[in-house]
């Protein structure tokens, strides 16, 4: 059964294949999934080292490319013919986030209050929609089609922006 729910079986049943695909970064069981990530996230850095020197420039490329993924779905397959657990094209927007932060951090504002107050705030609505969802599932139903699709899509292939921001928010 652990195997299956793992999806590790195909290790018993095509071995030389299983490890191929795996080689090629296309076998992705699960709870290992992330794995595929990290050495993806790498050769996009890679590719994008040299342009740390122009931050604005790295980051709208990158926004870009997140931007793309949002809208089109854009992803890598797996060999199950599914795409990837965690995009890489949406992850890297992340990674190089902490990247350029880490190479060039920006200047900090004179008043730290007001991006102090927006992120309490923005942690402060995820844990208002956490309690909605789980405690009172009514005041979510209540709400319309398309409000309710957008508060508890927990998308963490394609990065989804609400995840994004309260990685930021703990950031600040």
């Amino acid at each position: 059964y652990y195997l299956d729910e793992a999806r590790l079986d195909v290790l018993a049943d095509a071995p030389y294949r299983a490890l191929l695909e795996a080689l090629l970064l296309r076998f992705q069981p699960n709870l290992l999934n992330i794995l595929p990530l990290y050495v993806m996230l790498l050769l996009i850095f890679s590719l994008a080292l040299p342009l740390l020197r122009w931050p604005k420039l790295l980051l709208g490329a990158s926004f870009a490319l997140y931007a793309s993924v949002r809208l089109t779905g854009l992803n890598l397959q797996g060999w199950d013919g599914e795409g990837w657990y965690f995009d890489p094209f949406a992850w890297q927007f992340l990674f190089m986030i902490g990247a350029v932060l880490s190479y060039r951090p920006p200047p900090q504002p004179r008043l730290k209050w007001p991006l102090d107050l927006l992120a309490a705030a923005v942690l402060l609505a995820g844990l208002v929609v956490i309690w909605v969802i789980d405690e009172h599932p009514r005041i979510l139903a209540s709400m319309p089609g398309a409000v309710i699709r957008f508060v508890i899509t927990e998308d963490k292939t394609g990065l989804h922006p609400f995840r994004l921001l309260s990685i930021l928010a703990f950031t600040w």
